[in-house]
């Protein structure tokens, strides 16, 4: 399933609701513009007075489009619009491979970026404690101050956060800073909007198994709220560590060997066909990613096959 969920369009209006040529051009309604408009992220000109606030309206119009089930590439803009280097308009035809010479890492914040996910971890923690409390004595738990010490993970990273919740903000206290703030956000919402130091940003949030995902600016970290008595036995925790499968040929689905390409001892190269796998009577052809030599092969033509059974191992 594709879900595609789109905000109320306000940093649309905020940046003149400039439209692209193909847009403008033509004589259609406000109306028809705005769903033109709010259905393409590739027709999002912005406008502003200045260069850094037009690349921060269209950085918050990217992180508004909450786009699951397909690939796309909107995460990859928004941290080509948080370069530094893009910021100052210094820019050229090497610009990607100058910048990220080892591909795109989605995962790799800046101290002010930091600041903001802590923030928006802390107002989530506030709507976990009120959904808590409702559920206790149905009442709201922010009345007057609260306060509450938690530890974050930001991925691998530990953060002990003092927050204070007020009436309709929270306030954080993180490397003796204190961070006042308020955001827009219900449990069970793809978009959490936060405003901090008169600017808003617009943060992505998934749900988890064991907390959540939150996408901003071209940075996706997994996040965890733990108390400190959790975050103590957290250490304890030993890491799972994932197998090495890069030596092997898996099958991606169920279904029938239908044939391979290679025999034991065959040098191949990226790209090369390796096996054919039939499913759901469409033949699947899978391919080398790596320049190998076949050490075993562990399945045969006319074998039926389990998801991740393994068909080849390389040396």
């Amino acid at each position: 399933p594709v879900c595609v969920f789109m905000t109320d369009a306000r940093y649309l209006r905020e940046a003149d609701d400039s439209l692209t040529s193909d847009v403008a051009d033509r004589d259609v309604t406000p109306e028809r513009k705005k769903m033109m408009f709010t259905q393409r992220p590739d027709s999002n000109a912005r406008h502003s007075d200045t260069r850094t606030k037009a690349i921060h309206l269209m950085r918050n119009a990217l992180d508004s489009y909450y786009i699951r089930g397909v690939g796309q590439n909107t995460t990859f803009l928004s941290s080509i619009l948080s370069n530094p280097r893009f910021i100052e308009g210094r820019i050229n035809t090497d610009f990607i491979t100058d910048e990220y010479p080892n591909g795109y890492l989605p995962n790799n914040p800046m101290a002010e970026d930091k600041i903001k996910f802590l923030a928006a971890v802390a107002w989530i923690n506030r709507k976990l404690k009120e959904r808590d409390k409702q559920f206790i004595n149905n009442k709201y738990l922010i009345q007057t101050e609260d306060t509450d010490r938690i530890v974050v993970l930001l991925d691998k990273d530990i953060n002990e956060l003092d927050i204070t919740n007020y009436l309709k903000t929270v306030s954080i206290r993180f490397n003796k800073e204190e961070y006042c703030f308020s955001a827009e956000w219900e449990i069970g919402q793809p978009l959490l909007v936060l405003n901090l130091n008169e600017e808003s940003f617009v943060f992505q949030v998934d749900t988890e198994l064991c907390g959540y995902t939150l996408t901003h600016s071209g940075i996706r970290l997994d996040i965890r709220i733990l108390s400190l008595l959790e975050a103590n036995l957290y250490k304890f925790m030993p890491e799972k560590v994932l197998p090495d499968q890069s030596k092997y040929l898996l099958s991606p689905m169920p279904g029938l060997l239908v044939s391979v390409a290679v025999k034991v001892g065959d040098e191949v190269s990226v790209g090369e066909e390796l096996a054919v796998v039939e499913a759901m009577k469409m033949e699947n052809i899978l391919y080398a990613q790596t320049n190998a030599r076949v050490k075993n092969i562990s399945a045969k033509s006319g074998d039926s096959l389990a998801v991740d059974e393994i068909i080849l191992e390389f040396e």
